[in-house]
């Protein structure tokens, strides 16, 4: 009985990995920052991942501050989700997508 107990206490204990998820949707962030009078609104990624065990969605991975341009950044979403992007890509593609 001991040993089971710890079994599952090293189990719990251990980090999420992509495997353990579903699917990945990735949505918009909106952000507004303001320097003393001046506020500007950006937008950035999140990638939402839901459980295959737990059925909860999860922040797997984020960018902020990435533009101004809603549109345009919606454009990229969109194409991440139907080529089901894999998290681990995301900053590449934000690189491509500022040109960097």
């Amino acid at each position: 009985m001991k040993q089971q107990l710890e079994k599952t206490t090293e189990e719990e204990q251990q980090p999420l990995v992509m495997q353990d998820f579903e699917t990945v949707t990735y949505g918009i962030i909106e952000e507004t920052y303001a320097l003393q009078r001046n506020a500007r609104t950006s937008y950035g990624i999140a990638a939402y991942a839901d459980s295959a065990q737990q059925g909860t969605a999860t922040i797997v991975a984020s960018v902020h501050d990435i533009t101004s341009d809603k549109e345009r950044l919606q454009e990229l979403i969109s194409i991440c989700n139907h080529l089901q992007l894999s998290p681990i890509h995301l900053s590449d593609v934000i690189e491509d997508f500022i040109g960097i």
